[in-house]
């Protein structure tokens, strides 16, 4: 009978932790999205943790429970947000008949504007998250 006791509570406890987690995550993706926390590339665990006012332990392990790390969320926030202002950029140049080469030209522009730390460093996660370095991309989204 204790045993059974001891199981339910783990389970209720499991089930809090994981309704806790639940809620940090999305507090995470929304406040990240919302203020575009990603554009900041110093911003650091500790500091988001704070802004949603919990700790960098709890924030930890809310974004691991969703099988994902602090640097692979704030990462593909910024890839996301580079591919939207690309789109923005390439159907103006497009419009407005300019070359794709002023684009490529400002490749060091859009790192630092999307939070990396550098240009190598945006066309590393570029690829490992898309398949496509930055240029692949800027010709993917001229061509459509």
């Amino acid at each position: 009978m204790k045993r059974k006791i001891k199981l339910e509570r783990d389970i209720i406890k499991k089930d809090r932790i994981n309704q806790l987690d639940d809620k940090i995550y999305n507090d995470l993706k929304k406040k990240a999205r919302e203020d575009k926390l990603y554009l900041n590339s110093d911003i650091h665990l500790q500091e988001v943790a704070s802004i949603l006012c919990t700790n960098r332990s709890y924030l930890s392990h809310a974004i691991h429970a969703h099988n994902d790390t602090y640097t692979n969320f704030m990462n593909s926030l910024r890839v996301n947000h580079l591919y939207g202002v690309l789109e923005e950029e390439c159907s103006s140049y497009k419009k407005y008949g300019a070359n794709k080469l002023d684009i490529l030209k400002r490749k060091e522009e859009f790192a630092y504007k999307m939070g990396f730390k550098s240009k190598n460093h945006m066309e590393t996660v570029l690829k490992h998250m898309s398949g496509m370095s930055f240029n692949e991309l800027v010709e993917r989204k001229i061509k459509r």
